[in-house]
């Protein structure tokens, strides 16, 4: 017997095994309601390609796809809503933790998928599982709200557990520790004989042996230990998505009679922040980056850097001086376009196991002050005229020898010089002249020349020409004869 089910967007055919089978199965869909033939079908979807979706990431691509024939006549809209608050637990932050490009994306007639981008933003704080969490409203009624989710996959490195500590008993080590700062999940802890290989056996003799340990505990006892013997513990938190921190470590020997305490150190030397007081690290800070640059501009003339370490039993310098995790450094002088490179240098609790860091920052030069301007060597003059008489040749500024003649009833001429450079300077008849301008009256001599001597100085203060006017005044006419009286 065959039974064809037809729906709006399916049909199903049932093959019941029998006759009462059949009939139960067919009383049981009479009870269904009757779907409508335009039913709303969530067939569409939001994609982001796993993994894209990263911390120091490029923006990653987000598609709407649309189910077949695609967006109908006219096209459709389709809105995408952030969902974050207390009602959505481990939903990331829009805006702090990541961006969307646009929260609308047009589909035009027939086409299947639209895309925008979302960017995770970079940050030095471990948020341990989050993701972009999304629904999607369109304008096209036969298709309902749908939500997703999209991982975000941190670059940063979750703080573990610290002080790692071992009590010896008969038989046994008491493993205690101080819990991780950031949400693990739980914690891995090995152990091994001291003398064992660095490899994983699950036989103490001969390698790690691992205990996983519930995150809300922070104790653990390993017991079918060896008394006499010194045994090898590590530990590290586990996070979301096979995320680790790094091990610490400790070791203790058991006996029958107990023990002391035995506190191992950690060999954590990395940096869980680094700022600096002007100017921006580049690229972003990341633990395992060692080398930044950053520039400033002239007017800034020293930076301090406030480094955080990692692990609290570290500790750090900056430039060679110690300075407290999360503290600035005193302040390090800056030559304007001379890179300073500063040494950050992280020491682990162990005392021997170091990192070092390094940010050169360049100061922007200055602007050099303004050339001073060349001194003019110019000493000729553009111009020279008498208040009376004409100069014979005529002006030249090439020609240094003049001659004048004025008539009897000028007693006396003025110079006018005007020099060719600005700068330059003038004197007539040894007086000084401003340029373009009449000097004093100079006497003449009736019948005797008057030499007038016109110097020019140039700017330089070196360079010298010297004019030479000679100007005679005529002489008086001789008197009228006496005519004797008839």
């Amino acid at each position: 017997m065959r039974i064809p089910l037809n729906f709006a967007f399916a049909t199903l055919e049932v093959r019941p095994r029998g006759p009462l089978v059949a009939a139960l199965l067919l009383g049981a869909l009479c009870l269904l309601p009757a779907m409508p033939a335009a039913a709303v079908v969530p067939e569409w979807a939001l994609y982001v390609r796993h993994g894209d979706l990263k911390e120091g990431a490029p923006p990653a691509t987000l598609y709407v796809l649309l189910p077949e024939p695609g967006a109908p006549a006219g096209g459709t809209t389709v809105t995408l809503t952030v969902l974050e608050g207390a009602e959505h637990l481990r939903c990331a932050t829009d805006g702090v933790d990541f961006s969307l490009a646009s929260t609308t994306i047009l589909i035009p007639e027939g086409k299947g998928n639209g895309t925008t981008t979302i960017t995770v933003i970079d940050d030095t704080v471990y948020d341990e599982g989050e993701s972009v969490c999304l629904s999607a409203s369109s304008t096209d009624p036969t298709l309902s709200s749908i939500e997703d989710t999209f991982q975000i996959f941190e670059n940063d490195e979750p703080s573990g557990p610290q002080n790692l500590r071992v009590t010896a008993g008969d038989g046994e080590l008491r493993v205690s520790w101080d819990a991780a700062s950031d949400t693990a999940r739980g914690y891995r802890m090995l152990y091994k004989k001291a003398t064992a290989p660095d490899t994983w056996t699950g036989d103490a003799d001969t390698g790690w042996v691992r205990n996983d340990v519930r995150s809300s505990v922070t104790t653990h006892t390993i017991t079918g230990l060896t008394n006499g013997v010194e045994y090898d513990v590590k530990l590290r938190g586990v996070f979301f998505v096979r995320t680790w921190s790094p091990w610490i470590f400790a070791s203790g020997t058991p006996h029958a009679n107990g023990g002391t305490m035995q506190r191992g150190t950690s060999t954590d030397a990395a940096l869980r922040g680094l700022t600096l007081s002007a100017g921006v690290l580049t690229p972003s800070f990341d633990a395992a980056t060692l080398t930044y640059a950053a520039e400033v501009a002239n007017s800034v003339a020293s930076v301090t850097v406030t480094p955080t370490v990692k692990d609290v039993g570290a500790t750090v310098t900056v430039d060679g001086t110690a300075v407290a995790s999360g503290e600035a450094s005193g302040a390090i002088g800056l030559e304007a376009g001379t890179p300073k490179v500063i040494g950050v240098v992280v020491t682990a609790e162990d005392g021997v196991t170091t990192r070092t860091y390094t940010a050169s920052v360049t100061r922007e030069a200055g602007v050099p002050p303004p050339a001073a301007p060349a001194t003019s060597s110019d000493a000729t003059l553009s111009g020279l005229t008498l208040s009376a008489g004409e100069l014979t040749p005529s002006f030249d500024a090439a020609t240094l020898t003049y001659a004048a003649e004025v008539a009897n009833s000028v007693a006396s001429v003025t110079v006018t010089p005007t020099v060719k450079d600005v700068g330059a300077t003038v004197t007539v008849d040894g007086t000084a002249v401003a340029s373009g301008e009449a000097s004093g009256a100079i006497a003449l001599d009736a019948g005797t020349p008057k030499a007038i001597a016109v110097v020019v100085t140039a700017q330089d203060t070196v360079t010298t020409t010297t004019y030479a006017i000679t100007v005679t005044r005529a002489d008086a006419p001789a008197p009228a004869p006496r005519v004797a009286a008839v």
